[in-house]
């Protein structure tokens, strides 16, 4: 990690042009999501491994923040969090509760093919809960703690301009752990970019 972190900054201090340091705020609809828990659950062994949950055409979106530092037509690197709330989450296969929450922080670097559009490469962590409201009794005591999936994301977009630009990105982000758990989101951010 501490080689990674010199090399990177090796670049930033000997590339020949000007960067630009942004803040980023924007809306996330992501219209299909899953989230599955891990296994050392305590859900997972009362409701025999039926453990994910999932919302397809969410209606709400969600909020995403973030600062970026760019190099326009060339690179740029962010870091970006947000939070992710799907109201009508469920298991359709074993009905536990509604709900799910996620918390995604996640550090990218973008390519620029030309002025406006790019593609982004990111990896983080996520921490998330479904099945957060209207439990049925057997299971409206257990704990039901967040969890944490180490993520990979990938979108691709433009933005109509600099200083303040509004872009268009479709994205997808997926996580895993140890412990069987994973995420998927996919879905359409809505940015504003000051720079």
């Amino acid at each position: 990690m501490k080689h990674l972190f010199v090399l990177l900054l090796s670049f930033l201090l000997t590339t020949s042009h000007a960067q630009s340091f942004g803040l980023d705020i924007g809306l996330e609809w992501s219209p299909y999501q899953r989230y599955q828990r891990p296994t050392t659950h305590q859900f997972s062994t009362i409701s025999n491994g039926k453990n994910s949950a999932g919302q397809v055409l969410n209606i709400i979106p969600n909020l995403r923040l973030g600062v970026i530092l760019t190099e326009f037509d060339i690179w740029g690197i962010a870091f970006h969090t947000g939070l992710t709330y799907s109201p009508f989450s469920l298991d359709i296969d074993q009905y536990k509760g509604m709900g799910a929450i996620a918390i995604p922080l996640t550090l990218s670097y973008q390519f620029y093919f030309d002025d406006n559009t790019f593609l982004s490469l990111g990896a983080g962590v996520q921490f998330s809960t479904i099945e957060m409201s209207a439990r049925p009794p057997e299971f409206k005591n257990i704990p039901n703690p967040f969890f944490m999936t180490y993520v990979g994301e990938i979108s691709i977009g433009g933005f109509s301009s600099y200083y303040i630009a509004m872009g268009v990105t479709g994205f997808a982000r997926i996580g895993f752990n140890q412990h069987k758990a994973h995420t998927l989101d996919v879905g359409l951010r809505v940015n504003l970019l000051w720079i």
